[in-house]
């Protein structure tokens, strides 16, 4: 025993046995102190009575003590609350008793409970390695001001509610049983310059429980976050910043967050991982770390502003996507080991400008048959903003409404006054359009296809913005006839190669180009000798003799309608018309009416289609042939796109991408005429971009664009 009482002058207490290790009990250095007194002590201010076999404890009138070590005993239970001015407080290790004879030693934790009530100055407390659960401690109890809290290595389990707010210095709730960790409240950094032993300040230690639900309700700022080896699966923080934070060996699939410098995954389990982060933070050395793991398949960190700085043995990811306006590769490359041994890798998506270096590292690292590309989204990567609205045609002269229809394909121009920064765009056919830009002065201006026809309001306008924090700009268009004036088309397209004794398809397309309500008929004929009609997607008027006819009725200025046909072509082994392969197959397509139209040429389509024993189905056809007569040089040719889902799974989105040869063809004079689905097309210099969002297109599953551009006055191919 040990007692110390009615000592006026006494400072400091001290029973101090220590290992090599200055922390824990060594069982051939220790005391062996079972209780201590302490009372009616006015100055004591240190107690230092640690490694002795310690089980009870009591300390009373001692109203100047303010440290007090009691870590490497035998205690069961302890009341501090009458030590009110207690800053300091080490319980820790309260597992160790030695026989009294051989000095043998028990090592099982013993203290269960702690009583820190009223103890407002409180801003160190160690318990750690004990049995202390949910009733041993009351936690809203505590000054969450700049203070030191471990109570790792013990009982606490389930729900732990924090009712405060929090000037985080260091809280260690490690090794527990804890499935749910809230604070009701803010989470900050404290102001504190120094760190606590063998860690660093403003640190949230949640590693090691069974956590599957963090949330602070109000603002989080951090050193570093630790949920290391739990189960769970997502954390959804908007407001949170810490600069590291450790998730090895969790089922983490999605991470929100305002900001990082450091995330770091060695061991995740879930198949895909998300991470959404707008702010940036950190500079080279800083980013992502995703390592060993199993069933990973897929890291998107689109939404990011945190770059991948190492992804490696993850042995069946495939697929990353990096589009996020960072330099995701630039930075990786260089450094050694940060993207080796993911096997399975299939795609990558980066920025436009981050694809030679992606390729770079794939080289690097000795990867083949892995595909880059940027189109994992089809808006900019990073904070944009979009200028969008929709195009109406007021058939009823009363003002654009809701009963009036959309201007299909009205081309749109955007320019920044630059032309290194202009591009273009077509109405969609539901009649809305978008340009995604960042901070500057853009003007937009129309450009319809027979302009004389039509008074656009407004025919341009401007806009600006001061930033790039994803603002959007409206401006509706309203479209009104100017006169009459019929202007129909039609165009006949092959949608597949024309092979012996197989199907083929076409697509027979008409539009009304003019400013009037327009109702007629489309007539085709074909070769019957060659050839065997099988089905239209229409319903046709007539058939006979190689001829099928259509009626449309009401089609509105700029929209067009269309049906695919498909014919069987005869065999070589026909008895009567036999078809080999180089044979022609002719079409000639007709519409109606053509009395006052203004351009009676493109009512009328010829186009002649050479056999062949095997064709690409993803392919571009000219319809006026491979060689452009003297006659058609500076007109328009017609050009389809077909493209084929030759994977095994769904195609969720296509972007078929074709570079225009300047030296051949105008490419301002572009118009987009139909496509098989709905599509946004991107003009950029002299490359256009037709991207199917959400198309959903099945295995085999066919897609098409019909365009047409004038070639130059001096072009003599296709």
């Amino acid at each position: 025993k040990a007692s110390f009482k009615n000592c006026s002058n006494l400072s400091e207490i001290k029973s101090d046995f220590r290992d090599s290790h200055n922390t824990y009990p060594d069982p051939n250095i220790h005391g062996n102190t079972l209780e201590l007194t302490v009372s009616d002590c006015p100055k004591l201010s240190i107690i230092t009575w640690t490694n002795n076999n310690l089980a009870s404890a009591y300390i009373a009138d001692t109203p100047e003590l303010k440290h007090l070590e009691l870590r490497g005993n035998s205690l069961t239970n302890f009341d501090a609350s009458q030590l009110t001015n207690l800053e300091y407080l080490d319980l820790s290790n309260n597992q160790a008793t030695w026989g009294p004879q051989t000095g043998e030693a028990n090592f099982d934790s013993t203290l269960k409970s702690v009583n820190i009530t009223g103890l407002t100055k409180l801003n160190h407390l160690n318990a750690s390695h004990q049995l202390i659960d949910n009733q041993g401690i009351d936690l809203n109890k505590l000054n969450y001001n700049d203070l030191y809290l471990d109570l790792s290595y013990n009982l606490l389990s389930n729900q732990i509610i924090l009712n405060s707010s929090i000037d985080l210095f260091y809280l260690d709730f490690s090794h527990n049983t804890i499935t749910d960790f809230v604070v009701n409240g803010y989470i900050k950094k404290s102001e504190l310059g120094y760190d606590p032993p063998n860690s660093l300040s403003n640190v949230l230690n949640l590693s090691y429980n069974q956590l599957i639900n963090f949330k602070i309700s109000e603002e989080g700022n951090m050193n570093v976050l630790s949920v290391s080896n739990n189960p769970i699966t997502s954390i959804d923080l908007p407001d949170l910043y810490s600069m590291s934070i450790y998730a090895d060996n969790t089922d983490l699939n999605y991470v929100r967050l305002k900001g990082t410098h450091g995330l770091f995954l060695d061991g995740i389990t879930s198949e895909n991982f998300k991470l959404s982060m707008k702010n940036k933070f950190g500079g080279r050395g800083d980013g992502i770390q995703i390592k060993n793991t199993q069933n990973l398949k897929q890291i998107d960190v689109s939404e990011s502003a945190l770059p991948l700085f190492a992804v490696a043995n993850n042995l069946n990811l495939e697929i990353i996507k990096a589009k996020n306006g960072i330099n995701d590769f630039s930075d990786m490359d260089g450094y050694l080991g940060h993207f080796n041994d993911n096997n399975n890798l299939k795609f990558i998506c980066v920025d436009e400008n981050e694809i030679a270096s992606a390729i770079d590292i794939l080289n690097q690292y000795g990867y083949n048959n892995v595909n880059i590309n940027s189109y994992c989204s089809f808006t900019p990567s990073g904070s944009f903003n979009t200028i969008t609205g929709t195009v109406k045609i007021d058939t009823n002269n009363n003002g654009c409404d809701a009963n009036d229809n959309p201007f299909q394909y009205l081309k749109l121009k955007i320019s920044d006054g630059t032309n290194s920064n202009s591009g273009e765009t077509f109405a969609q056919s539901n009649g809305k359009y978008e340009f995604y830009t960042r901070q500057g002065n853009f003007n937009i201006t129309t450009l319809a296809e027979n302009p004389a026809l039509f008074t656009i309001s407004p025919a341009n306008f401007s806009t600006s913005f001061s930033d790039s924090n994803n603002n959007v700009f409206t401006q509706d268009i309203c479209v009104t006839a100017n006169g009459n004036q019929n202007d129909a088309e039609v165009v006949i397209a092959p949608l597949t190669g024309a092979r012996p004794g197989f199907d083929a398809t076409y697509k027979l397309v008409w539009r009304n180009k003019g400013n009037t309500i327009l109702s007629g008929k489309v007539v085709l004929n074909y070769d019957n000798n060659k050839m065997s009609f099988q089905s239209s997607s229409l319903p046709y008027a007539a058939i006979s003799n190689g001829s099928l006819e259509f009626n449309y009725n009401n089609l509105k200025p700029f929209a067009n309608e269309a049906t695919e046909l498909t014919f069987i072509i005869n065999t070589p082994t026909n008895q009567t018309n036999p078809v080999n392969s180089g044979d022609i197959l002719s079409f000639n397509a007709q519409i109606t009416p053509n009395a006052n139209d203004l351009t009676p040429e493109d009512n009328n389509f010829k186009f002649n289609q050479t056999v062949v024993n095997s064709f690409d189905p993803n392919d571009i056809t000219c319809m006026e042939g491979e060689i452009i007569p003297t006659t058609a040089v500076g007109k328009y040719m017609h050009y389809v796109v077909n493209f084929e889902n030759t994977g095994t799974a769904e195609a969720e989105n296509i972007v078929v991408k074709m570079n225009i040869d300047p030296a051949e063809f105008d490419i301002n004079t572009l118009q987009l005429q139909n496509a098989s689905a709905d599509v946004t097309t991107v003009i950029t210099g002299n490359q256009v971009e037709f991207k199917f969002k959400k198309i959903k297109l099945k295995s085999g599953g066919h897609g098409n664009v019909l365009l047409k551009i004038r070639s130059v006055t001096d072009s003599t191919r296709r």
